[in-house]
């Protein structure tokens, strides 16, 4: 969908650039700013979910903070607005298979919106051999969403969002090659790259929970949110020694936690202050495994049996910002 807007690329990985940035992107999903997440292929949202999609770009006002490169600001389904429910199933070449569930309604006060879907192909990343059918490329997706809202008193709302998305991707070989490192794995010295057997997994899960309120002039809304996003990445334990050298095993974890907050108030029939905070804070973490060919001083291998070296650590990194301006009509002619 975002493709078919001006400025809007998408690249072999499946991420989207906006106007020739890399990454730079911000996700807000009823206005509540979405933390970015590590995956490296595809898209953790479906696009059944929204309403309406918005893609702002350009020069930007002071409320949309960090990412600058595009703004996808989202407005999601609801009971109300799409009552009842669908069934799809979408299929086609390269094993296509994706089926597809959604249902929402209204229960008294209560207005709610669910749906999940399932992809399997076998062209989940760009086919690097140049072929029609791809090499070790099946993928097999899963998304789910969930949106449920409920009316505490005439002025108030409560909302709750739950979404998640998980992944598994093979990555692509590229047929005819041969190791030329000159190694020995475990007496090995050959590998027929069309057998490697490298695979990823990406989960993503997020929460959102937000409350607003009209108290007479004053309008505003505070929202917490969660973000859990991982990528794991497993490799040919003897491919990937005999062509690189090297067969790592890595894990990559981000969590995501914070407020946003934005407020509005009408100081007269003309005049309104606006005003807003966004405060995350961010824990990530990696471990690895290197498997390696020990060596001399001179880089001459010694032995054939592969060492592992561990790594493991994490940073926390925070991120907060508020804004506030006036509008309104301040002259008249």
């Amino acid at each position: 969908m975002l493709l078919q807007a001006p400025g809007v690329t998408q690249d072999s990985f499946g991420q989207l650039h906006v106007r020739g940035d890399h990454a730079n992107l911000q996700f807000r999903i009823n206005g509540v700013q979405l933390p970015e997440g590590i995956n490296v292929f595809g898209q953790a949202l479906q696009t059944r979910l929204a309403n309406s999609v918005s893609l702002i770009t350009g020069a930007l006002p002071a409320q949309y903070g960090f990412r600058t490169a595009g703004i996808i600001d989202i407005e999601t389904k609801t009971g109300t607005l799409n009552p009842g429910g669908s069934i799809t199933l979408y299929g086609g070449m390269r094993d296509w298979f994706q089926p597809s569930v959604e249902y929402g309604g209204r229960v008294g006060s209560i207005d709610y919106y669910v749906t999940s879907e399932y992809l399997h192909n076998a062209i989940g990343i760009e086919n690097p051999a140049g072929t029609f059918n791809a090499l070790h490329d099946n993928t097999e997706q899963g998304r789910g969403f969930a949106y449920l809202s409920g009316i505490l008193d005439p002025t108030t709302r409560l909302t709750a969002i739950i979404g998640t998305s998980r992944s598994q991707y093979q990555i692509p070989n590229v047929p005819g090659m041969s190791p030329g490192l000159g190694l020995n794995v475990n007496g090995t010295t050959d590998f027929n790259s069309a057998q490697l057997n490298q695979n990823q997994r990406q989960i993503t899960h997020y929460a959102i929970g937000t409350l607003q309120k009209n108290a007479g002039p004053l309008d505003f809304q505070v929202s917490i949110f969660n973000r859990y996003s991982s990528v794991y990445f497993s490799p040919d334990p003897l491919g990937d020694l005999l062509f690189n050298g090297i067969g790592q095993t890595a894990y990559r974890r981000s969590v995501a936690t914070g407020t946003q907050g934005d407020a509005s108030y009408r100081l007269t029939p003309d005049h309104t202050l606006r005003a807003g905070f966004f405060v995350q804070g961010e824990r990530s973490t990696f471990n690895t495994n290197s498997q390696v060919l020990p060596v001399d001083s001179t880089g001459a291998q010694t032995s054939d049996q592969p060492l592992g070296i561990l790594d493991s650590g994490g940073k926390t990194g925070w991120l907060y910002g508020s804004t506030y301006r006036m509008s309104g009509r301040f002259c008249q002619i």
